[in-house]
């Protein structure tokens, strides 16, 4: 009696659920802003990055975009790979050749942002994680 429960509530939740799309770090799982950029020796990749999105009204930081980006378990994405691909156009290459992945998550819900450029969804409330794309 316990498992057709269990089955039928995780396909309610797994069919409620939405799909996002980031850059992680095979490293440590974090995003492209965060210290695993800085692991590139000798790569002036993570700086060119940094300053191109630094002086880009399209690329504002979270805590501006998105309503309540508060927690520290909230993690940055894109509702699309194909978003994904267009807030890191220049730098996608760049982001697999230097050990990102691109991960597809499928969560509970998410932070929608001012823009419609990203938004942010709460890592303890993952229904699944999977690698999409880790290297050209």
């Amino acid at each position: 009696m316990f498992f057709p429960l269990f089955f039928i509530l995780f396909f309610i939740i797994k069919n409620k659920s939405m799909k996002v799309y980031r850059y992680e770090s095979q490293i440590d799982s974090f995003g492209p802003y965060t210290t695993s950029c800085m692991l590139f020796k000798g790569s002036t990749f993570c700086k060119k990055l940094m300053e191109s999105h630094n002086k880009s009204a399209i690329h504002r930081g979270a805590r501006s975009d998105i309503i309540d980006f508060k927690s520290p378990y909230d993690r940055v994405a894109c509702e699309s790979i194909e978003q994904l691909k267009k807030w890191f156009y220049g730098f996608n290459r760049g982001l697999l050749k230097y050990n990102f992945s691109i991960v597809e998550y499928t969560v509970e819900k998410i932070k929608k942002s001012e823009s419609g450029n990203q938004c942010a969804f709460d890592a303890r409330f993952v229904v699944e994680r999977k690698y999409i794309q880790k290297n050209f």
